[in-house]
């Protein structure tokens, strides 16, 4: 198993600037592993780039509509495995879930962005299922707020984005899945090629872009048409008579 070292000596031969079993100086190799850290925070950002999702669940209490996340030890009410509150969620996959004579019942929950949460004119008013939920997106805790007040004790469940794992050290070794290695060692030669002065080559830039591509083409999955429940009636429509 590669370690970070070995990804950092194999950009730098792809580069150039490093011949075949030499090993590059004490700084040259940490400044090189903080541009390797930087690189993976970026493709953080970028969902197809992750290829874990995790599955949260936190407790509701009956009353109560506002929650902080962020992670643990944070002292926030929903604590998480995080270093911060959770990089992205999937913002259509939360929901509500009871336990009714010992079984689990769970109840999607629609995303209110900002503005919508906002004009919503009657917050207080009450449910046993709550149906909206928004969030500030704060850092490193946000607050989220669900609606309307649930009546009833819940959880409250996530599906987020995991961040993908930095190297703590040059020895560390690479715990990627298959293809990710060679992703890196492409990509982490164009982000270190201007500190260089060297330009890369025509392969180099191919052999990023594609290695990049094909993580992203592994990592995506189907995604299911939605409609707004609002938009929804339950008559029948008449395409002769348009009604």
């Amino acid at each position: 198993m590669s370690s970070a070292l070995d990804l950092i000596k194999r950009s730098l031969r792809l580069l150039g600037v490093e011949a075949s079993g030499e090993t590059p100086g004490t700084n040259e190799s940490s400044e090189a592993l903080a541009v390797l850290n930087m690189m993976l925070d970026q493709w953080s950002l970028e969902k197809l780039m992750v290829y874990t999702l995790t599955n949260d669940l936190f407790t509701v209490t009956a009353g109560i509509t506002t929650y902080t996340m962020g992670p643990a030890g944070s002292g926030a009410t929903w604590e998480t495995a995080y270093v911060s509150r959770p990089l992205s969620i999937q913002r259509y996959a939360a929901f509500v879930r009871a336990n009714t004579s010992g079984l689990n019942t769970d109840y999607a929950m629609d995303y209110y962005p900002n503005d919508r949460f906002q004009n919503i004119f009657q917050k207080d008013i009450t449910t046993n299922y709550p149906y909206g939920w928004t969030c500030d997106w704060q850092y490193p805790i946000a607050t989220v707020r669900i609606y309307p007040k649930p009546t009833i004790n819940l959880q409250f469940g996530l599906t987020e984005y995991q961040q993908l794992v930095k190297f703590g050290g040059l020895t560390d070794a690479c715990v990627f899945p298959p293809g990710y290695e060679n992703a890196i060692c492409y990509n982490l030669a164009l982000e270190i090629s201007p500190e260089y002065g060297v330009e890369p080559s025509a392969i180099i830039l191919d052999k990023a872009r594609e290695t990049k591509f094909n993580l992203k083409r592994a990592n995506a999955q189907p995604v299911l048409m939605t409609v707004d429940r609002n938009l929804l009636t339950h008559g029948i429509y008449s395409i002769y008579g348009d009604r």
